[in-house]
């Protein structure tokens, strides 16, 4: 309705302003008279109130009224959190997926391609993404939508067919509420362990070399990490995740050398863990730095 006023309105000062220049022109060579002139001096002022009158009408017309979007729930706007609930996750998803747009515009781009797979195959709107995984090819990526999923979607990139990407699996969550820091376990000093856990942590603490041990007591699970004997290796925990009766850890290493920053070597962690790990631990390494 406003777009057709306003249209109209341009035309007829159009109108107006062709009509005002015909008069002129016609004046300056003395064909029209009085009564002519008089008519279209008329008309310009008809036409003038026309346009007001659309002016006014225009300016009546209701605002819109701007529709705030909604805020993202905290539990999708913390990303660590949502890797870590993927990873934890029993159910990894739906694979054998092959979604591309081979042929189309955006098929050597993963964002678009992500993009049409989340609006046309899962028919959401997309809020976010990150790309979560250290590999370009394969590619993980982490979703969120308008409806409150997360979304963490696998991704191929085919050298052997000119490079375009395609979508070949992915999983679904839809976390709720703030995400809850971890209190399943803690980093403890060696002497405020138990004694049996301190004397177990001693026999590795003589070691020269980089050490990653568990020790299960009951409902708990100690774990050992320890850099080298050199004063600038250092150690941390990149994740814990928790199975029946098994404990996955992830960490890091560090060969910062002489150049390195005292704050932050950290050459042992002795990490409790409110978990009966009878089955065993797993220690991956993730990231090192070093020779």
């Amino acid at each position: 309705m406003k777009a057709w006023l306003f249209s109209l309105a341009g035309a007829l000062l159009l109108a107006t302003v062709g009509y005002g220049g015909y008069l002129v022109g016609a004046g300056n060579q003395a064909v029209l008279d009085a009564k002519e002139i008089a008519q279209g001096r008329k008309a310009v002022a008809d036409l003038s109130a026309e346009v007001e009158r659309l002016n006014r009408q225009v300016g009546a017309l209701p605002k819109a009224v701007a529709t705030e979007k909604q805020d993202m729930p905290p539990a999708l706007k913390d990303q660590d959190h949502l890797r870590k609930m993927f990873n934890a996750t029993d159910d990894k998803g739906v694979g054998g997926i092959e979604f591309d747009l081979e042929g189309q515009p955006g098929s050597h781009d993963y964002k678009a391609v992500v993009e049409a797979f989340v609006e046309t195959r899962l028919q959401k709107e997309m809020r976010s993404m990150i790309t979560v995984s250290r590999s370009v090819n394969p590619r993980v990526v982490l979703v969120t939508t308008a409806d409150g999923a997360a979304l963490e979607i696998s991704m191929k990139k085919w050298n052997n067919r000119g490079q375009i990407w395609s979508v070949t699996g992915y999983n679904e969550l839809h976390p709720q509420g703030e995400p809850a820091p971890d209190g399943r376990y803690r980093v403890l000093q060696v002497a405020d362990a138990p004694a049996d856990v301190q004397e177990w942590a001693g026999k590795w603490e003589a070691k020269s070399v980089w050490v990653k041990e568990s020790l299960p007591r009951g409902e708990k699970t100690y774990l050992l990490l320890k850099s080298t004997d050199s004063p600038t290796d250092s150690v941390e925990v990149e994740e814990i995740r928790f199975g029946a009766e098994e404990l996955f850890v992830t960490y890091q290493t560090f060969e910062y050398g002489e150049t390195a920053d005292p704050a932050l070597i950290n050459d042992r962690l002795l990490i409790e863990v409110d978990h009966n790990a009878a089955q065993g631990v797993t220690f991956h390494e993730s990231y090192h730095v070093g020779e």
